[in-house]
């Protein structure tokens, strides 16, 4: 996956220098996290799936920054995608993808088989 540049679908918040998260629906619109430290943020999947569910939306995306430019995908990253995919499934939600931006590239667990 190729992360081009910056515009309307590159969230301001995905090219901070601080790690920043947010869930994309697929109803249109999303949350967004507030900034983290340099290395991390707090994600809660209970107010992923209240907003889902207030969205009635089918599907979610969810996608943070690794200001460092190494996309590689921490453990946290993945134990957190896996809490978030089964959390939703309970609820009838698919979850996509997870996506991590930096240095102007993008990593897509599902193109990676990890989600």
């Amino acid at each position: 996956m190729q992360f081009v540049g910056h515009g309307p679908d590159v969230p301001d918040a995905l090219l901070q220098a601080h790690e920043e998260g947010r869930v994309v629906f697929f109803c249109g619109a999303g949350i967004s996290y507030p900034a983290g430290t340099d290395n991390q943020t707090s994600v809660y999947p209970k107010e992923i799936a209240v907003k889902a569910l207030q969205m009635r939306a089918s599907a979610l995306v969810m996608c943070h920054n690794h200001p460092s430019g190494d996309l590689s995908p921490s453990k946290a990253d993945q134990r957190l995608t896996q809490i978030v995919k089964d959390a939703m499934a309970v609820l009838d939600l698919r979850c996509l993808d997870h996506i991590i931006t930096g240095g102007g590239r993008a990593y897509s667990f599902a193109e990676n088989g990890l989600i």
